[in-house]
């Protein structure tokens, strides 16, 4: 870089920067194809793990047998079921959602360095922006990124495992995580307590860093008694294990009330532990017909709407 930059033309600027861009499309292509590589391999281990798992979950004098399907069908689904990342995301697929990223870390680069140039910087002054942005936003919104992508390619493996075996796995079920992290939506969707058909519904991951998960439900002829189950949980006293088919509210319910605010807000708490409803009724009044959460000012004008009676 050179020594004034202060002292370029415009041109000379555009010219710097499309070298810099050039050079960062490349770095970032590098990456983004070791992404790729290791998402596929994560991919054909989650379905052959999730195989495995439908036959030790299948009674010993079963006589079904569990199908693993190829490598070529996980990553032509990897390819082609879109993220269902909120109103901005959803509906993307995961090269152009990853392309996205890529296209919005270029450019933060190159608005510090074009920014610095416009207010008179020193090359030192606009390195230090750009060594602040890549330690700090870059380096969080990249880890951001690869987990979205990890969690997407589990959950895609997972149901082209459970499309194979269509005969013993009949639909799926939406899990969040049990502590005080967990987004409104995630918690909502997982407390509907729904089983959904195979190749339909809120597939995690559903937000940016999303944790949720899902399991299988299998057909009455192959069902296993899980009355005993447990889960982690993490709460307020930290972690425990408490019965699997606990309902999420239910749950956050058993929590101290500072620990329920903190987790989805003074209003919503207040309106959960109103005893106004019930877990479920909670869960699908906080979003909407997509499954999206409503903001407290939707949920207000919901209330008038049903004439429900819940805020006044």
């Amino acid at each position: 870089m050179p020594a004034n930059l202060t002292s370029f033309s415009r041109t000379r600027l555009n010219q710097q920067l499309k070298t810099l861009r050039d050079f960062q499309n490349d770095l970032y292509n590098t990456y983004i194809s070791q992404l790729n590589g290791s998402l596929g391999d994560i991919a054909a281990a989650e379905g052959a793990f999730e195989a495995g798992l439908l036959r030790s979950a299948l009674l010993k004098n079963s006589s079904f047998e569990v199908a693993s399907p190829s490598l070529h069908q996980i990553m032509t689904a990897l390819r082609t079921t879109p993220l269902s990342i909120g109103a901005n995301g959803s509906g993307k697929l995961l090269a152009p959602f990853i392309a996205d990223w890529k296209k919005a870390q270029i450019e933060t680069v190159n608005g510090i360095i074009r920014q610095g140039w416009f207010e008179g910087q020193t090359v030192n002054q606009m390195a230090s922006g750009v060594k602040s942005s890549i330690a700090g936003q870059t380096t969080r919104t990249a880890q951001a990124i690869v987990r979205t992508s990890i969690n997407h390619a589990s959950q895609v493996a997972r149901s082209a495992t459970w499309a194979a075996n269509d005969d013993l796995v009949v639909g799926w079920r939406f899990l969040a995580v049990f502590d005080e992290r967990t987004s409104n939506e995630c918690r909502s969707i997982a407390a509907l307590d729904r089983t959904y058909p195979l190749g339909k519904g809120p597939l995690p991951p559903r937000h940016i860093n999303c944790r949720s998960t899902t399991i299988p439900e299998l057909d009455n002829r192959y069902a296993i008694d899980d009355s005993s189950f447990t889960r982690s949980a993490k709460g307020a006293s930290g972690g425990q294990q408490v019965k699997a088919s606990m309902n999420d509210y239910a749950w956050l319910k058993t929590q101290p009330k500072e620990f329920i605010v903190d987790s989805i807000g003074k209003t919503r708490a207040d309106l959960l532990l109103s005893g106004k409803l019930t877990n479920k009724e909670f869960a699908k009044f906080t979003l909407n017909a997509r499954l999206e959460p409503l903001t407290i000012e939707e949920m207000i004008k919901k209330d008038k709407r049903l004439n429900l009676g819940l805020f006044g």
